[in-house]
């Protein structure tokens, strides 16, 4: 008996995403047969970067280095 899995996620998932949000779905078959399909879900959420956030976020990075 062969259980295969088929992680299904579009290559880019646009920001924001929310917690809990749909971002694909994990087909799990057996010998062909399809036994489940399962939603993946964010598990946190994603804000949109904006500029600002990314010069946050690279500030913050260059800090822990001389922290």
């Amino acid at each position: 008996d062969k259980i295969s899995e088929t992680l299904e996620i579009p290559e880019t998932i646009n920001a924001p995403v929310e917690a809990g949000q749909a971002v694909g779905v994990l087909n799990i078959d057996l010998q062909g047969e399809r036994l489940a399909s399962i939603q993946v879900v964010a598990a946190k959420d994603s804000p949109r970067c904006t500029f600002a956030l990314a010069v946050g976020m690279i500030a913050n990075r260059w800090a822990k280095l001389f922290v």
